[in-house]
């Protein structure tokens, strides 16, 4: 799943791999179907473990995870962690392995 337009320049895109495209105006309109998509995809096929690579997805994998009983991995990358993070980006760290990479 990807917040681009379905015309943007994807260098994965092959017949093995399929993308799903979710940019969408309002803005907010794709965070829903990509919140929705998410929710389907974890329900249909239910992996052992997920693994979120952005802290502004944090907390939708956290509420989603938290209510499938999946469990979860957030690894965050550079400036986006430096400063300590709005109360509803917060990855609710108790809850979750977390791995920072400093570089």
């Amino acid at each position: 799943m990807l917040r681009d337009v379905p015309e943007c320049n994807n260098p994965f895109q092959n017949s093995s791999m399929r993308f799903h495209y979710l940019k969408t105006l309002p803005p907010w309109w794709g965070r829903l179907k990509l919140a929705f998509s998410l929710l389907v995809c974890l329900l249909q096929r239910p992996p052992h473990h997920i693994f979120c690579g952005h802290i502004k997805l944090a907390t939708l994998v956290f509420s989603l995870c938290k209510f499938l009983g999946i469990p979860y991995t957030i690894s965050t990358h550079g400036k986006e962690v430096w400063e300590t993070l709005p109360w509803l980006e917060q990855p609710f760290g108790q809850l979750a392995v977390i791995v920072a990479i400093a570089s």
